[in-house]
């Protein structure tokens, strides 16, 4: 029986490479932007004038057994896709990258018809006057090859496990978050992820079950227990609507740093979650 296939891509925003394409999975490939595919997004951001995009994009190529009945009705599935690659991109490295259009072309020509979903909530967050800003989420040759290893070394199934916290982690890259708010996107990204079961002691158990987690050198340990202690401090003073003044963006990147390795961890190892108060009793490491 014959397949139906269906292209859709995303232009990634902030990426660039020196690989012009590389496949990620099956069917799923990050590459150059071509001319029809530019003049798509052209046309779409007529309509929609806040969509992001570059000079790469990430494509995705469905086969199905039947045809579309009606207007994006894979675009659900594209999406899953997509924000799964972009999760991976955004733990392969720190850099910011992002999308907030999806794309479905009908045909190869310049001027062709296309279905469009625009992703108005994730523009991602500018911080004014910061070299943070200005940073260009860049993948070399050697890097595409450790992308393509890293992402294949993820299971997918753990995706679903750690919803909200991927969830959280992606939310402190997009706008309208301040770095206030995104900071408490990553503090809930710790606390789904550490406390899981927990009701009392939250702050304790959390920078404890960190430090253990994160590290085997006692030095190292004490520096994230009190780096998380403050956090904590920080956190209830912006719940509470006290001052903030001890969060700067440094504080924030920092805070995004650990999120970034124990989601790798969890991800690789979904079964850590449950292990995390036997570790620290056995006074060992995930690893």
């Amino acid at each position: 029986m014959s397949k139906y296939t269906y292209k859709f891509f995303t232009p990634l925003v902030n990426f660039d490479s020196e690989e012009r394409s590389f496949e990620i999975f099956d069917g799923v490939s990050i590459r150059e932007i071509n001319e029809t595919e530019l003049a798509v997004f052209q046309k779409a951001k007529e309509e929609w004038p806040n969509a992001q995009g570059g000079n790469y994009i990430i494509e995705c190529i469905l086969q199905k057994d039947a045809p579309e009945s009606k207007p994006r009705e894979f675009f659900p599935e594209v999406e899953h896709i997509f924000d799964q690659i972009i999760t991976i991109l955004r733990l392969f490295k720190p850099e910011r990258v992002g999308y907030n259009l999806i794309l479905q072309p009908y045909s190869s020509e310049p001027s062709a018809a296309y279905s469009g979903l625009h992703y108005k909530h994730q523009i991602m967050w500018m911080l004014s006057g910061s070299d943070y800003v200005n940073e260009k989420y860049e993948i070399s040759r050697a890097d595409s090859l450790d992308l393509i290893q890293f992402a294949r070394e993820i299971p997918f199934g753990s995706f679903s496990e750690l919803k909200l916290a991927i969830e959280y982690f992606n939310k402190s890259y997009i706008e309208p978050y301040t770095p206030r708010d995104a900071f408490i996107d990553i503090m809930i990204t710790l606390e789904s992820l550490f406390l899981k079961g927990s009701r009392q002691e939250l702050g304790y158990k959390l920078r404890m079950r960190m430090a253990f987690f994160m590290t085997d050198s006692p030095k190292k340990r004490e520096k994230i227990f009190d780096k998380m202690r403050e956090a904590y401090k920080i956190r209830g003073a912006i719940v509470h609507g006290g001052s903030t003044d001890k969060l700067d963006l440094d504080f924030f990147l920092e805070m995004r740093k650990y999120a970034r390795i124990s989601l790798i961890e969890f991800l690789k190892k979904p079964n850590l979650r449950d292990e995390l108060d036997t570790i620290i009793l056995n006074s060992g490491n995930p690893t």
